[in-house]
């Protein structure tokens, strides 16, 4: 009977532990989510009304530097990079462009193609009067990147991809069920995913005031299915003469750090630079990495 209510106490122990696991991992979610979407310090909030939508963009910076636009990830927005953007906003006038459905940007009646994500972006800079401009851009703001050099060359006078791709090919699509990327397309959490990663944006967006616009969005993404992905090919990447390098976070789970890497070898005026230890979303938000990440952006954009 003793050993009996050993086992039990520890069984209950183990469930007590897991189910406090699971409620500090919400709690924190919710919390910096909630921190995320906050206004950036010392930013200014604009929009730009096209023919289709409303877009958001952030400026950070002096006026009288070089201008750089930053290009956000899938389902974040450009307030979630604050570190990252402030660090180059020391030698740089920042453009942080929120992309059509995400963040405050509207959804638009035009599709989700890189064509016209690309020229979204031109449409803001043009709409300010920047002709030419450098541009940051972390993993699908690194394909944007490319979308924007091969659709509109000329435009970026030198560009950095961050832990970012040119084919779906070199997604590191998961197999348990916890991701929102599947071999299939974009999957929302209420279809049985489980991701702490898309429960951030869930909430980040909701406290933007933006619930019903994400979830419009994501619903669109799945509709898309693998179309949402980049299919870039290596006759493409040649086609693209801006100087890009290429950064590489060694410990990347979301995009494969060779498929990265292989981006280089196409890119007829690129560089590459490898993060040890980095992670897909650590290389632009932890200060262990942030430091050697962008001191690596200064030197090739200087």
């Amino acid at each position: 009977m003793r050993l009996k209510t050993e086992s039990w106490n520890i069984d209950v122990r183990i469930f007590l532990i897991a189910i406090f696991t699971i409620f500090l991992s919400f709690s924190c979610t919710g919390y910096f989510a909630s921190e995320a979407s906050k206004p950036i310090k010392n930013s200014e909030m604009h929009s730009i009304k096209t023919e289709d939508l409303t877009q958001y963009y952030y400026t950070l910076g002096n006026k009288n530097d070089p201008p750089l636009v930053f290009l956000h990830g899938i389902l974040a927005f450009t307030q979630a990079y604050r570190d990252i953007i402030n660090e180059l906003s020391d030698r740089y006038y920042i453009i942080g462009i929120d992309l059509r459905g995400h963040g405050r940007s509207t959804v638009g009646d035009e599709s989700f193609s890189f064509y016209q994500i690309a020229e979204d972006i031109i449409n803001v800079t043009n709409a300010i009067g920047i002709q030419e401009f450098y541009a940051v851009g972390h993993s699908a703001g690194g394909f944007v990147l490319l979308s924007i050099g091969k659709y509109f060359p000329g435009k970026i006078i030198k560009g950095v991809s961050i832990a970012s791709l040119y084919h779906y090919d070199g997604i590191d699509f998961k197999k348990n069920g916890h991701d929102y990327l599947t071999e299939n397309g974009f999957m929302d959490n209420l279809f049985g995913r489980n991701s702490l990663t898309l429960d951030f944006f869930d909430r980040a967006h909701k406290s933007m005031g933006e619930e019903e616009k994400f979830n419009q969005t994501k619903q669109l993404m799945m509709e898309y299915g693998t179309q949402l992905y980049p299919s870039f090919t290596h006759a493409d990447l040649s086609s693209i003469n801006d100087p890009i390098l290429i950064i590489v976070a060694e410990k990347d789970k979301r995009i494969k750090p060779s498929h990265t890497e292989e981006m280089s070898k196409y890119l007829p005026n690129s560089e590459l630079v490898l993060i040890p230890g980095a992670t897909h979303f650590s290389i632009v938000r932890s200060k262990k990495y942030l430091g050697d990440v962008t001191e690596h952006i200064f030197q090739f954009l200087d």
